[in-house]
C-alpha cells in the first residue's frame, strides 16, 4: 500500500472523516512541524498501469473523487492541493517531504491565505463581433468594380476595427479582474477551434480573498452585459489555488 496525498494544510487542523479515493480507506492527517499531510492509504496498482503509465481514461471515477476531496478540505481551510495521482510510500517519506519542504509551502501558505482560485475563459463570436463594431459606408453612384473594392476595403476595415476591439476589450477585462484579485495569470491556449461559432480567445485564472468572490464574479456578469451576445465568459470554481502554490507532493 502506498499512500495518496490530497494536499498540506496547517498542522492544527482537524482532519474531516471522508473516504478516500479508492471509497473504502479513510482521510487521515500526518503532520510535521506547522505542516499536516492529508493522505489515504490506496493500492498503487488502482491508478498507475504495469507499465508505470498513469491512465487517465481508466481512473476518471478517482480524478472527480480526488477533486470532491480536496474541496471538502478547502471548505474547512486553506490548502496547498497536490496533483492527482500524488503518492507516497510511506509515513516516513511523507514526514521527509513536509520537513524537506517546509519554508516552501510556509511561504505558499502566506501567498494563499484564504484565498481560492477562479477560472476564466473567454469566447468570441466573431461575426457577431464584426457586425457590432461595423460602421456603414455611405452610399455613391459607382461602377461594379469600384462598389466591389469598396466593399472589401470595408470588410478589412471592420475585421482591423473588431481585431482591435477585441484586444483592447481583452486587455481591460484581465486588468480590471486583477485589480480585483489578490494575483493573476493568463494560461496559454492551446487550441482555440471554433466551438459552436465561438472561438476560445483567451484563459485566466484569479488568486481571489474567499470574501472577493462574489465581487469578481459580479463584475463578469455585468461585464458580458454590457459587451453584448458576441462575448461569452464562462468562469469556474472556486477551486484550491493550484496556479499559485507551485509544486506539492513527492515521489513513491
Amino acid at each position: 500500500m502506498s499512500l495518496y496525498l490530497y494536499g498540506v494544510v496547517p498542522a492544527h487542523m482537524q482532519v474531516p472523516p471522508l473516504p478516500g479515493v479508492d471509497g473504502e480507506t479513510m482521510l487521515s492527517g500526518i503532520a510535521e512541524g506547522p505542516l499536516q499531510a492529508v493522505v489515504s492509504p490506496i493500492d498503487p496498482g488502482l491508478l498507475i498501469s504495469e507499465d508505470d503509465v498513469l491512465t487517465i481514461e481508466a481512473v476518471a471515477d478517482y480524478v472527480l473523487a480526488h477533486d470532491r476531496t480536496v474541496r471538502a478540505l478547502l471548505d474547512i481551510n486553506t490548502i496547498l492541493p497536490a496533483p492527482f495521482a500524488t503518492l507516497l510510500s510511506d509515513e516516513a517519506a511523507v514526514r521527509a517531504m513536509l520537513h524537506s519542504y517546509r519554508d516552501d509551502w510556509l511561504r505558499a501558505f502566506a501567498r494563499v491565505l484564504d484565498c481560492v482560485e477562479i477560472g476564466l475563459k473567454v469566447l468570441v463570436d466573431h461575426e457577431s463581433l464584426q457586425q457590432s463594431t461595423t460602421v456603414a459606408e455611405p452610399d455613391g453612384a459607382a461602377s461594379a468594380g469600384a462598389n466591389y473594392l469598396r466593399r472589401k476595403k470595408a470588410d478589412l476595415d471592420s475585421r482591423a476595427r473588431a481585431d482591435r476591439y477585441l484586444n483592447d476589450t481583452l486587455e481591460a477585462l484581465h486588468t480590471e479582474c486583477s485589480t480585483l484579485a489578490r494575483d493573476a495569470l493568463l494560461k496559454p491556449i492551446q487550441d482555440n477551434s471554433d466551438d459552436g461559432g465561438k472561438k476560445l480567445e483567451m484563459r485566466a485564472v484569479y488568486l481571489v480573498y474567499r470574501d472577493d468572490v462574489h465581487s469578481l464574479v459580479g463584475f463578469l456578469d455585468n461585464y458580458q452585459a454590457q459587451q453584448g451576445p458576441w462575448l461569452h465568459l464562462v468562469v469556474d470554481g472556486p477551486f484550491a489555488a493550484y496556479h499559485f502554490v507551485g509544486h506539492i507532493g513527492g515521489s513513491a
